[in-house]
């Protein structure tokens, strides 16, 4: 069932869009199961603070570790601008999953940028960062 969608990542800053994270399919990804499974509880108890990458067990002890949380998975490999500009205040991060047989990586680039990604085949992830 996944064969035939991909997952892309677009960063906005100042009403510009581009590209943070490759295109991608989704079956590409290698973690997957058990092994995605014990790489997130990894990341959780382990993962510092570099570059992108935050101290989520810092998070999580200021939570009083909750005993739920909502994972979403969606990061590609980054592209040169991805790997050179991180996150800040009032930027637009948008993920999307996207079946290929219906839209190329220019449609969905060329959506994300005016964030008009409320079409079927599609599953996108808009956050502003406060």
């Amino acid at each position: 069932m996944l064969d035939k969608f991909r997952i892309a990542c677009f960063h906005i800053r100042d009403g510009h869009c581009h590209t943070y994270g490759e295109d991608s399919p989704v079956v590409g990804y290698s973690y997957f199961h058990q092994k995605l499974t014990d790489w997130i509880v990894d990341r959780m108890n382990n993962q510092e603070d570099v570059g992108p990458a935050e101290p989520i067990s810092i998070y999580l002890k200021e939570a009083k570790y909750p005993e739920q949380a909502l994972i979403s998975i969606g990061a590609t490999r980054y592209t040169p601008y991805g790997e050179t500009h991180f996150l800040q205040p009032d930027d637009i991060s948008i993920v999307v999953v996207y079946d290929s047989t219906l839209y190329t990586s220019e449609q969905i680039a060329a959506m994300a940028a005016e964030r008009e990604l409320d079409k079927e085949g599609i599953s996108a992830l808009i956050q502003r960062v406060v």
